[in-house]
């Protein structure tokens, strides 16, 4: 029979986190809320415009198009058309 060793816990030096890193993670965060939400309403609604998007979820339209590019590369269908998003 193996002997186990007891697990320890690695102290965490928090002297190194700054502001920045944490703005970073709540902006990816946020990024990640929002994609899903993106998700939701086009698998809902099933279309969609950027400009309606951009304003339901308080950013930019390119900010939009962005979100969709991840959501396609990640494997998600969705046909675009000028001024709309199918699912």
């Amino acid at each position: 029979m193996a002997s186990t060793k007891p697990l320890s816990l690695i102290p965490l030096d928090l002297t190194n986190i700054d502001s920045q890193n944490i703005k970073m993670n709540n902006n990816n965060t946020k990024r990640l809320s929002r994609l899903t939400a993106i998700l939701t309403q086009l698998q809902t609604k099933r279309l969609l415009t950027a400009t309606n998007l951009a304003d339901k979820f308080n950013v930019s339209v390119r900010t939009i198009y962005r979100d969709i590019r991840a959501l396609e590369q990640a494997g998600v269908p969705i046909i675009t058309e000028e001024g709309k998003a199918i699912l």
